[in-house]
């Protein structure tokens, strides 16, 4: 028999500017799945700025997906996580909670 509680869950932490501590879940398979399939178009992306706004657009989306699931109760638009980072932040952000996952899934 398997005891889910035993099983350890550690969150992803992202600290803000505030200094307050965002508490982030684990992703779902779905959004684990998305992450993964802008990491694809990133890799195959023509060399034009259409493809480069959608990189974007994605990339700010699935941001502020990461930052509203967070447990600390936070809520952030769009327009928040466009003003507190700026598209190098956006992606170090993005790598960093990649390599988070990708850890968690190798425990």
């Amino acid at each position: 028999m398997i005891d889910l509680i035993t099983i350890e869950r550690s969150n992803y932490q992202i600290k803000l500017e505030s200094g307050e501590v965002l508490e982030i879940k684990k992703p779902s398979q779905k959004f684990l799945n998305e992450i993964l399939a802008l990491y694809e178009y990133i890799q195959k992306m023509e060399d034009s700025a259409e493809s480069g706004l959608k990189v974007i657009d994605r990339l700010y989306d699935i941001l502020t997906d990461i930052f509203n699931s967070n447990i600390n109760g936070k809520v952030f638009s769009r327009e928040d996580i466009e003003k507190m980072l700026d598209i190098k932040m956006a992606m170090a952000v993005l790598q960093d909670y990649f390599l988070y996952v990708e850890g968690e899934l190798g425990k």
